[in-house]
């Protein structure tokens, strides 16, 4: 806890102080019909929908081989008034998890993405549920919520109205696990300041073990920080057992009619060793910890032609991991993470990765890497075409694992990292979407081609600890994914 409130008290003097001088997923592509499909009936009180597609990658369990599966989805929207109800359940038989029960299924697997409600009164809306949820800033590398849109167990109060924005979202993540998971939950808020096009704002995530819920982050305004002093400091009648992991950060953006830019930093620990001077360092005897950091830029702009974007992102080795100086993974495993684990077993007894893009919470890939993307929109009537072009260079990282090859951070050499290992990750990525819509039908395909180059995989660090992923040299494979598929949708109530 020390670092956290290290790391949150720096922060939070930096904001008094001012300034000093992977492959295709199937559940994007699908939705992607759905999308399109309500995009011009949001006045439809109830909509219905049901989108089939057929995907061909790479087998999930034997990626030389290319495997071709379906997906089924249906949704439901209901709105009235202020009331807004949302359900979406998907049948698909990719081979990723274990398939439901009874030969009906036909080898599916059943995955509920969405299923909650919604009360929206205007500048105040409150809704609780299972939800694909998103960051405030919109970016395909955004930092504190994964841009995959991944869907979680959720309870989300925002407020927007004149000068204020205010979100405070709650987050389930295990909750009496049937694999032994112990109980985590995470919290994400919110503060923004309006001011015409631009927008200026304070971003705070915590996550914390032994429990699901915790009010205090959930209806509290004070930033985390403060709870965690008040509530996990000794010495109170009050004082609450506990180690929470504590993360910290800015943004602001800036929207016009033709254009967007925005610019996010993430803060996991801040190093302020270096402020003090040399003559009093045996004196205070300052602790010396990893920078331990994020960071976005990007925007877009709609040019006659179409609509260009361009996007970079990064991040420091051990980001997202838990700071302990004396425990172990095991004794605090609360990374910012949907599951402090990157295996799992399917009901045959097959073991199976867990993809980092499945499970960080925040910046899709996680620690020690550098991302680069350009994307192309052109202005084509009735048909709706986006193109992007990828590059990403990553390191070891490691959702579960805090300090890889070592047990404490103490047993690391405290410094900084960002690709520091003797063999890099190159990943190489176009996709290509099309959507056509008429009447009540949305047909669409999504291609994905490119190459990886010494491709991250698990292997074992250290001993009792998770596996970590690592590049291996010369390890290369070509990627490959096309989709196609259609939505049809109804509406009742016009």
């Amino acid at each position: 806890m020390a670092t956290s409130l290290r790391r949150g008290l720096a922060l939070w003097v930096i904001l008094l102080l001012g300034p000093a001088s992977g492959s295709i997923a199937a559940g994007e592509d699908a939705a992607a019909g759905e999308r399109a499909a309500a995009a011009e009936d949001t006045f439809a009180p109830f909509i219905w929908t049901f989108t089939g597609a057929l995907s061909l990658e790479p087998d999930v369990l034997a990626p030389e081989k290319l495997r071709l599966y379906d997906s089924l989805r249906f949704t439901i929207d209901y709105r009235y008034d202020f009331l807004h109800a949302a359900a979406a359940l998907r049948m698909i038989n990719d081979g990723k998890y274990t398939p439901a029960h009874g030969s009906y299924t036909l080898g599916h697997y059943f995955l509920l993405e969405t299923g909650g409600l919604a009360l929206d009164f205007d500048s105040l809306t409150v809704k609780a549920g299972r939800f694909e949820h998103q960051d405030a800033v919109e970016s395909p590398y955004s930092l504190f919520i994964s841009s995959e849109s991944l869907p979680a167990m959720l309870a989300d109060v925002d407020f927007h109205g004149g000068l204020l924005t205010y979100q405070s979202r709650w987050i389930r993540l295990n909750h009496r696990s049937a694999l032994g998971y112990r109980d985590r939950g995470a919290n994400y808020k919110l503060v923004a300041f309006n001011v015409g096009d631009f927008r200026f704002g304070v971003q705070e995530s915590a996550v914390y073990v032994d429990r699901s819920f915790d009010l205090e982050y959930f209806a509290s305004p004070m930033p985390y920080i403060f709870t965690q002093i008040s509530m996990k400091s000794s010495g109170k009648p009050w004082y609450e057992e506990g180690n929470d992991n504590t993360l910290m950060g800015l943004f602001f953006d800036w929207r016009r009619p033709e254009s967007y830019l925005y610019a996010q930093w993430l803060l996991d620990d801040i190093n302020l060793e270096f402020l003090v001077p040399e003559f009093l360092k045996p004196i205070l005897n300052p602790a010396k910890i990893p920078q331990k950091m994020a960071w976005s830029v990007g925007g877009s702009y709609a040019f006659p032609f179409g609509t260009l974007g361009l996007y970079h992102a990064g991040a420091t080795k051990y980001v997202f991991a838990a700071t302990q100086a004396s425990s172990s993974y095991s004794d605090w495993p609360y990374e910012y993470a949907y599951y402090p684990a990157v295996e799992y077993t399917l009901r045959d007894g097959t073991p199976m990765t867990l993809h980092y893009l499945d499970n960080y919470i925040g910046y899709k890939y996680g620690e020690n890497n550098i991302a680069f993307l350009l994307d192309y929109t052109p202005c084509l009537p009735g048909i709706d075409l986006h193109a992007s072009l990828e590059y990403v260079i990553s390191g070891s990282k490691s959702p579960a694992n805090p300090w890889h090859e070592y047990r404490y951070v103490t047993d690391t050499d405290r410094k900084t990292k960002l690709l520091d290992d003797d063999t890099l990750e190159h990943t190489v990525s176009t996709r290509v979407g099309v959507s056509w819509r008429w009447r009540n039908l949305v047909l669409f395909t999504h291609l994905l081609l490119g190459g990886v180059f010494n491709e991250l995989e698990l292997e074992e660090a250290v001993a009792g600890e998770p596996k970590i992923f690592r590049p291996q040299a010369g390890v290369n494979r070509f990627l490959y994914g096309w989709t196609v598929g259609l939505t049809h949708y109804i509406e009742l109530g016009r």
